[in-house]
């Protein structure tokens, strides 16, 4: 199956459009697999690496009411080039320390691509996640984000629930799987408050 690789190099570029599946009337997806495991090095190879994907999705830019692209949470050149190529950067971050200590590096990262590229200024949302209101840590960790970060926090907290990894497993949408769950009602919140803003 063809993959955002596909489009970013080789002999016999694909289009966006060649690639993109259709899910549902309202959602479309570019497929991935195990052969992004070398855009990595095609990218180090690049002088200009780090705007590719920001070039190639101005093909497509005007068609869509909203492009996500979903990233692992790690400092890769692919990931720099999601940064560099998005208008708006949710961050989801577990309300965990370790967690909620990486931030500091991301936001590195924000301030170096900043000084990099004159038009970097995307917005950033942290979405807390797998808050647990009986652990004492989480509260913590919360309490820090709400303390260092509160200009960039969501009002809605995403709590920890079996729902989201179970609906995972069952290849659904919380929603589908059971949605009267609080899961189901933390992720209608999320969605109507990032959307809304």
């Amino acid at each position: 199956i063809p993959t955002i690789l596909n489009c970013l190099f080789g002999k016999d570029k694909l289009s966006l459009d060649q690639i993109i599946k259709k899910v549902t009337p309202l959602l479309s997806i570019i497929p991935a697999s195990l052969s992004l495991s070398s855009i990595e090095v095609k990218l180090q190879q690049d002088y200009k690496g780090a705007e590719k994907l920001r070039k190639l999705l101005t093909e497509v830019r005007k068609q869509w009411d909203l492009i996500v692209i979903d990233t692992n949470p790690s400092a890769s050149l692919l990931n720099i080039n999601a940064l560099v190529a998005a208008d708006e950067i949710c961050v989801v971050s577990a309300t965990y320390f370790l967690s909620v200590s990486g931030l500091r590096q991301l936001f590195s990262i924000l301030h170096d691509l900043g000084e990099d590229f004159d038009d970097f200024s995307p917005t950033i949302r942290i979405i807390p996640n797998l808050f647990d209101v009986r652990e004492a840590m989480c509260q913590e960790a919360l309490g820090v984000l709400r303390q260092n970060y509160r200009e960039y926090l969501t009002t809605t907290v995403v709590r920890k629930n079996v729902d989201l990894k179970e609906a995972q497993k069952a290849s659904q949408a919380v929603w589908i799987y059971n949605k009267r769950s609080t899961a189901a009602e933390d992720i209608t919140s999320l969605t109507c408050e990032l959307i809304a803003e």
